[in-house]
């Protein structure tokens, strides 16, 4: 699957494909002995407590086999325990030069993308993308926050990274090449130590 001509959401659309495909085969009453619950039932095995605390904030407990019934099959009771509770994305700001939007792309719940241009990339749940950032072809691990005015382009930025206002990467390989790794293809990888590394 390429979204909007970015290959780097390439080999998750091959697993959400065979998600989907798989589903689409067996029905819900089947999914016991075909399909998908053939891709849980390993996971559902490795689960050790049957209750999960879903944030460190909240105090009360989930009982999952109740919320797997709002699914109205077994399958949703396991693949309920892989749910992450969180609110769902939010675009803010409807200025010129300060919109948020996203096109092409796949934006996870808990993110705000505020005053940013989000185009063919992937964003994990909780990031966080200020205004008048502008962010192309990225996968975006979670809970990352990018600073105003960053112009951001082929890029994979690692779990938690702090992007300061400003930022642009895309614009010249060799500058890219000196402080990230990049790849043959053009594809910088960002983690918080190379952040921490830049020049104030």
């Amino acid at each position: 699957m390429r979204v909007g001509g970015c290959a780097l959401l390439q080999p998750l659309g091959v697993r959400l494909g065979k998600f989907l495909g798989g589903y689409r085969e067996h029905d819900a009453g089947n999914a016991g002995e075909n399909g998908l619950w053939r891709l849980i039932e390993p996971l559902k095995q490795q689960r050790q407590p049957p209750q999960y605390v879903v944030q460190p904030h909240h105090r009360e407990i989930v009982d999952w086999e109740k919320l797997g019934h709002v699914f109205g099959t077994k399958l949703g009771a396991a693949y309920a325990k892989d749910l992450e509770l969180t609110a769902p994305a939010k675009f803010v700001h409807d200025e010129p030069g300060r919109r948020g939007t996203a096109i092409s792309s796949l934006v996870s719940g808990g993110c705000i993308v505020s005053g940013t241009e989000l185009r063919s990339s992937l964003l994990f749940t909780g990031v966080r993308a200020n205004s008048y950032a502008r962010i192309e072809e990225a996968v975006i691990l979670p809970y990352v926050e990018v600073g105003r005015h960053a112009r951001l382009k082929k890029v994979v930025i690692d779990r938690g990274v702090v992007i300061p206002d400003g930022l642009v990467v895309g614009d010249d390989p060799e500058r890219d090449a000196a402080r990230f790794r990049r790849t043959d293809s053009g594809v910088c990888l960002i983690t918080q130590p190379m952040i921490d590394r830049l020049p104030d």
